[in-house]
């Protein structure tokens, strides 16, 4: 459950059903339907802005377990990446290039989670406020996803009543390919990809660099 299908409507018109909905999910039990409904309460998206009740509710889902209530507990809401989502992502929110993935050379062993970071939206478009919220396990590589993030651009930004800033998440997924080999073989980037989730980097082993 996410904003997803509003922006394919392009319309924030649509804002108060997408409440609703997200409000439907978590009387039925969807947790990350109960964190969408109070990000649209917290920034004022499709209903009366109420911020201290939404964080007394994403505090409560906090402590329940909610990874993304915990983000949203410290200032940085998954919920609201679909709606900064723009036409020319491919451009402007570029990932780090191959050539600096590669260089870290890295295993499998070294990668042990997805990588999200969190990041605020200047009125400009610009970004600041970004940091490592859930690390990959590689401290170079968190670098790495900080620093592409930090160069990113949003043209596209909803309007909120309670002026509270536009603070999204970024989440990157390294996946390694396994192949029987004797030796230890280097990973190299072979294909990465922007989506409105995130991003995803595909690494496989390149002979011509076996060690």
């Amino acid at each position: 459950m996410n904003f997803a299908w509003l922006r394919a409507a392009g319309s924030e018109a649509e804002l108060p059903s997408a409440f609703e909905a997200h409000q439907k999910a978590c009387t039925l039990g969807s947790v990350q339907g109960c964190v969408a409904a109070a990000t649209h309460t917290y920034h004022g998206l499709g209903t009366a802005a109420a911020p201290e009740q939404a964080l007394a509710t994403i505090n409560t889902l906090c402590e329940k377990g909610s990874a993304e209530a915990c983000q949203a507990a410290r200032g940085y809401f998954a919920s609201l990446r679909p709606l900064l989502v723009h036409a020319q992502i491919d451009e402007s929110w570029t990932l780090p290039s191959k050539a600096k993935f590669n260089a870290l050379e890295l295993r499998p062993a070294y990668v042990v989670a997805p990588g999200r970071v969190g990041f605020c939206v200047r009125p400009d478009g610009g970004v600041d406020k970004v940091e490592t919220l859930d690390s990959t396990g590689e401290p170079l590589v968190d670098q790495l996803l900080r620093e592409s993030v930090s160069t990113w651009k949003f043209p596209r930004r909803p309007a909120v009543q309670s002026g509270a800033p536009l603070c999204s998440v970024h989440e990157q997924r390294l996946a390694f390919t396994f192949r029987p080999v004797s030796s230890r073989p280097l990973y190299t980037v072979w294909e990465q990809y922007m989506t409105t989730r995130g991003g995803l980097a595909i690494l496989d082993t390149d002979p011509l660099l076996w060690r």
